[in-house]
């Protein structure tokens, strides 16, 4: 099994890539969109508290992967993939302003790939299927490289750290 700062490393990323909101977030319509400033610290922000919480699932993963359980790596990755869909849920509520909808709209469309990989990701665990594990592995650094691509470009600091 890999390690699990590779693997959760990976499921993070695709944390990354929800770094931005929807350009139509249909968010509070009395609130004015978000500066650019504004919209990138409310997103690290958010990647700092993830990052934080995200650590409890190192000693479950690092346990299960001693013990070469799948299930157990499995159980971390799902713990981690719901932290991270619920982040983005947050992202998504984040209306920035319509000049940078295009972005945003990128971003969100590797979002959505980052998260479906992470769930085949978990699903290959739960078979124990190792060269699945490893293709999605390869897949979710791809999608990583182009999240943190994306995010250094737009100007986040947390989100787009490697």
């Amino acid at each position: 099994m890999k390690r699990f700062s590779i693997v959760v490393g990976g499921v993070l990323s695709a944390f990354l890539i929800s770094c931005g909101g929807g350009s139509d977030s249909g968010g509070d319509p009395a609130s004015p969109p978000l500066s650019k400033a504004e919209f990138i610290e409310a997103g690290d922000d958010i990647c700092t508290r993830v990052d934080r919480e995200s650590a409890k699932f190192e000693d479950e993963y690092a346990a299960a992967a001693e013990k070469n359980d799948y299930q157990g790596v499995a159980d971390s990755l799902e713990g981690v993939r719901s932290l991270v869909s619920d982040a983005s849920q947050e992202f998504e509520a984040i209306e920035v302003t319509g000049g940078d909808s295009g972005v945003i709209d990128e971003y969100n469309a590797t979002r959505a790939k980052g998260l479906s990989a992470t769930q085949s990701l978990i699903d290959a665990y739960r078979a124990e299927d190792d060269s699945a594990i490893k293709t999605i592995l390869a897949d979710l650094a791809s999608l990583t490289d182009e999240a943190q691509r994306l995010a250094r470009e737009y100007g986040f600091k947390e989100c787009g750290a490697t």
